[in-house]
C-alpha cells in the first residue's frame, strides 16, 4: 500500500500558517540583532503570547514598557519588514505569528485545553486545527508501524 501521497492530508480543514522553528529563529535573531526596542518587543510579544493584531496595536504604556505598540498597518510592516530582513522563503500574514504560538504551545504540551485556554478560543472545535500533524510528522509516524 504504501505512503499516501505527500500534500495536504485534511483537506476538509485549513491547516493554518505557521512560520517554521527556524523561520521562528532567524526572524528573532534578526529583529534583536538589528531592531528597534519597539520592534523586537512586538514581534517577540506576538510569537510567545500568540495575541492578535489588533490586541497588540491596542496595547499602550502601562500594559509594556515599549510605549504605543502603532497601528495595525504599521505592525504589518514592521512584520514584512523583519521577514525580508530573515530571507523568508514564503511571505506570512502577521497572523501566522498567532498561529506559530499556538501551535508550539499544542507541540510542547500535546494538551487540546491547555491550547485552548493559551489561544482564548471559546471552543475546543477551533483548536482542534491546531493538532493536525505536518506531513513530515505523519510520515514518521508511519515509517514507525511495524506491519
Amino acid at each position: 500500500m504504501g505512503l499516501p501521497k505527500r500534500g495536504r492530508m485534511y483537506p476538509k480543514f485549513a491547516t493554518p500558517k505557521t512560520l517554521t522553528k527556524a523561520e521562528q529563529r532567524r526572524l528573532l535573531r534578526a529583529v534583536r540583532a538589528h531592531g528597534s526596542p519597539r520592534d523586537r518587543a512586538l514581534l517577540s510579544l506576538a510569537l510567545s503570547t500568540g495575541l492578535r493584531l489588533r490586541e497588540l496595536a491596542g496595547l499602550n504604556v502601562g500594559d509594556v514598557s515599549v510605549g504605543k505598540a502603532g497601528t495595525a498597518w504599521r505592525i504589518q510592516f514592521v512584520f514584512r519588514e523583519w521577514q525580508a530582513a530573515a530571507r523568508f522563503e514564503s511571505v506570512y500574514p502577521f497572523h501566522a505569528l498567532r498561529h506559530s504560538a499556538i501551535t508550539n504551545v499544542y507541540r510542547a504540551t500535546r494538551d487540546l485545553y491547555l491550547t485552548q485556554r493559551f489561544a482564548r478560543h471559546s471552543s475546543p472545535l477551533t483548536t482542534t486545527i491546531y493538532t493536525h500533524p505536518s506531513d513530515e510528522e505523519l510520515y514518521a509516524a508511519l515509517r514507525g508501524i511495524k506491519t
